[in-house]
């Protein structure tokens, strides 16, 4: 298979995740912008005076002088709270692909159980499908989880878990994404733990996540067995369309397009109506 059924739910979600960072960054831009615009020397002292239409003015009842230091605080945050959700949606598909396979096809690694979540994934699709490439992917989400709980713990700097996963992985990192195919904002592995947030960061970060996202992804799907999708779709849609139980044709049909929309492949319709009457067969009133 090409895809497992979750990844556009969990691609439009992150991508929600970075629109909304531009729009931020959009609104800060013009703030910054507002704030330059005005004389230097006149009645203008307060935030209420600047935003005297704004109903929030009065809860951020300060000088002019002032409101830099709070663009730029709130900017940071929020690049930093985006890069936090980003990683929490990253996780939640983790979660979900893997509770999705041991439903579709269970194995004896669906109980392998360890502390780190990247790593319990890269080493159940090990060994589901030996010789699959992708450590560098689960490498990054490792770095991407350290740097969301330097964030969510608010050290002043980076803690001292990404300092030490950055000293060991960033050169490696650097190398495999500086590849000319994927746009991350020019930010350093090595030195990002140490910097503040730039808008171009956080959207490169942003952006390694949807990469991410969609190699696992496709690692996930290349575990699946074809038959092991075709009968699972094939109860879905003898659930969810009774009407086209006893018509095979029409059944096979919407069992077919059902596949290719989820898995992204369009498998050969006598496999499916194979699948289709034997499944008939046996449940057939």
């Amino acid at each position: 298979m090409k895809k497992t059924p979750l990844l556009c739910r969990y691609e439009r979600t992150l991508a929600l995740v970075n629109d909304d960072l531009c729009f931020t960054e959009i609104a800060n831009f013009e703030f910054e912008r507002i704030i330059d615009a005005l004389p230097v020397d006149s009645d203008i002292k307060y935030t209420v005076d600047v935003f005297y239409n704004n109903p929030f003015a009065i809860r951020l009842f300060r000088k002019v002088d002032d409101l830099p230091f709070f663009m730029t605080r709130s900017a940071i945050a929020s690049r930093r709270m985006a890069v936090l959700c980003g990683y929490e949606i990253l996780a939640a598909y983790l979660e979900d692909a893997q509770d999705h396979r041991s439903k579709l096809q269970p194995t004896p690694q669906d109980s392998l159980i360890m502390d780190v979540l990247e790593e319990q994934v890269a080493a159940r699709i090990e060994a589901w499908s030996p010789g699959l490439a992708g450590r560098k992917y689960f490498r990054t989400i490792g770095y991407l989880r350290h740097l969301r709980n330097s964030f969510a713990h608010a050290h002043d700097g980076p803690s001292p878990e990404l300092a030490s996963y950055a000293a060991v992985y960033s050169h490696d990192l650097s190398k495999f994404w500086e590849n000319g195919k994927t746009d991350i904002g020019g930010l350093s592995f090595r030195e990002l733990p140490h910097q503040e947030l730039t808008a171009e960061a956080a959207l490169g970060l942003i952006n390694l996540m949807r990469v991410c996202l969609r190699e696992v992804d496709r690692l996930f799907a290349a575990t699946y067995r074809e038959q092991a999708i075709i009968d699972a779709v094939v109860a879905d849609v003898w659930r969810d369309s009774p009407q086209v139980r006893m018509v095979p044709a029409r059944f096979s049909a919407k069992v077919r397009s059902a596949i290719e929309d989820g898995y992204g492949e369009r498998l050969p319709v006598e496999h499916i109506q194979a699948a289709v009457v034997d499944f008939t067969n046996r449940n057939a009133e």
